[in-house]
């Protein structure tokens, strides 16, 4: 189908709901395209706002940031780096900078395309550094106009014109707020590298059907689909996508009285990941404990604290594999609840992914048995996400890789720093899958980067244990 936007271009969109590549875009005129020749370089970014020295208020020390494993400090405040934090870290430290240029009488949305002359880095330390300068996000949660992707087609241009090509620039959406004409018509005419989305869906402890939170699901298939869609529509130049995870206590109307639990706390990593994602980026590392999830009201840090450090650590581990590899398609199998009545019913499906269906030369059925305990019993919620290598990548003929997500999350009924449910072990699931082919299947160790063979039987049966809101890459020989 196609269809004419406002400023006269013409592209192909994908159909409504459908999650995996057109046939066309398997040809070898597939584009290594900026966004992934640059993670291909520097590993998918586990990043995290914090602040810098003008506003006076807490940034972490290089020592927590080495232990937190975050990747990539990005400053969303004036001057927009922070010499002293930057200095202490290794090197070749990636860093990012957000809300782009935002002043103090204007906090994030972009009101302005960039004056004549205006430098993007201006202080002598951002200069000297600005080989390191991964993602620059313009603007921050703006509503669609024509003025506003005008500004961006403006700022980009500047900005890769005094930065060049290995500094990835982006906008930032909130939600789906922009729907995907929109989106198709800003990625050809502004360009981005890099979509992003913002939403923080865990507010409360109240019941979602042990897992079965659709939302989140559909934002990261939204963008998704629309990026490798790509820079013309016709899925041959892709560009990269990415989310903003939960970083701040949940609660109705700023309440803040409610911290994700680490099965939600994973899955806002791991299920990106599985869908193809390259950039997920933590809102946002502040000191205040009634607000913030890292530190608790002495200043020492969360159990949160460790848990994020774990998942992104393990995140980091899987990266040398994921950068390689492009999402093909992404399936979901649909778990089941107890309802308040006491019956077992089905969860509801994202709307914008689709049902497993058995892939002749890949999964061909999928199963799991809750062993955690958090459904009583039942099957969870699973991801599946496959993939195919990029172009010159090396990758060996006939090999495939998928990534399964375990999506059966529970809360955190306390509500507290020291969480008494929804751990990740509390939502552990036995995971069977049957391949239609295949001599040697492989897992990659989320703790070591090894490639572990799993067991596989001559059916093609193979199991897995996954924690809840964790996910495991496998590799098809």
């Amino acid at each position: 189908m196609r269809r004419r936007d406002f400023l006269g271009l013409t592209l192909a969109t994908a159909a409504a709901g459908t999650t995996a590549l057109p046939a066309h875009a398997a040809v070898p005129s597939l584009e290594l395209t900026r966004p992934y020749r640059v993670f291909l370089q520097r590993g998918l970014s586990t990043g995290a706002w914090v602040t810098t020295p003008q506003t006076g208020r807490y940034t972490p020390t290089a020592a927590e940031w080495l232990q937190s494993s975050f990747t990539q400090p990005t400053f969303y405040e004036r001057d927009f780096y922070n010499p002293a934090l930057m200095s202490a870290l290794p090197r070749n430290t990636p860093w990012g900078i957000a809300g782009y240029p935002r002043d103090d009488n204007n906090w994030a949305s972009l009101n302005r395309g960039p004056a004549p002359g205006e430098q993007i880095l201006w202080t002598p330390e951002q200069r000297a550094n600005a080989k390191n300068l991964l993602t620059l996000n313009v603007g921050d949660e703006e509503q669609y106009s024509e003025q506003m992707i005008e500004w961006l087609r403006q700022w980009f241009g500047v900005i890769r014109t005094q930065l060049g090509d290995d500094v990835l620039v982006h906008n930032n959406q909130t939600g789906v707020l922009w729907p995907e004409p929109q989106m198709h018509t800003y990625i050809e005419y502004a360009k981005p590298d890099l979509l992003t989305t913002d939403w923080y869906h865990f507010q409360s402890s109240a019941p979602y059907e042990t897992g079965n939170l659709t939302d989140p699901y559909d934002d990261i298939a939204h963008y998704r689909r629309v990026s490798l869609a790509g820079l013309d529509g016709d899925y041959r130049r892709p560009i990269a996508f990415g989310h903003y995870s939960q970083g701040f206590k949940g609660g109705a109307n700023d309440a803040y009285n409610y911290v994700p639990s680490e099965s939600e706390l994973a899955f806002l990593y791991f299920m990106p990941w599985t869908m193809g994602a390259r950039w997920v980026m933590y809102f946002r590392w502040e000191l205040d404990p009634a607000v913030f999830l890292l530190n608790r009201p002495d200043g020492s840090h969360s159990p949160q604290f460790g848990q994020l450090a774990n998942m992104v650590r393990q995140s980091r581990t899987l990266s040398p594999y994921l950068v390689r590899l492009l999402t093909q398609d992404v399936h979901f199998v649909t778990g089941v609840h107890r309802d308040p009545a006491g019956a077992v019913v089905p969860n509801r499906k994202p709307e914008w992914i689709d049902s497993f269906t058995p892939d002749p030369d890949g999964i061909v059925d999928v199963s799991s048995r809750d062993i955690g305990g958090a459904n009583d019993g039942h099957p969870g919620d699973v991801l599946i996400g496959s993939f195919r290598p990029l172009p010159g990548v090396g990758w060996r003929p006939g090999r495939r890789a998928f990534m399964v997500l375990n999506g059966l999350i529970a809360p955190n009924p306390s509500g507290d720093f020291d969480a008494t449910g929804g751990f990740a072990a509390g939502g552990r699931q036995e995971i069977t899958l049957t391949f239609a082919h295949g001599k040697q299947l492989l897992r990659v160790d989320r703790r070591t980067g090894r490639l572990v063979p799993v067991p596989l039987r001559s059916s093609g049966r193979a199991v897995i244990t996954v924690d809840g809101g964790f996910a495991d890459l496998l590799i098809l020989d």
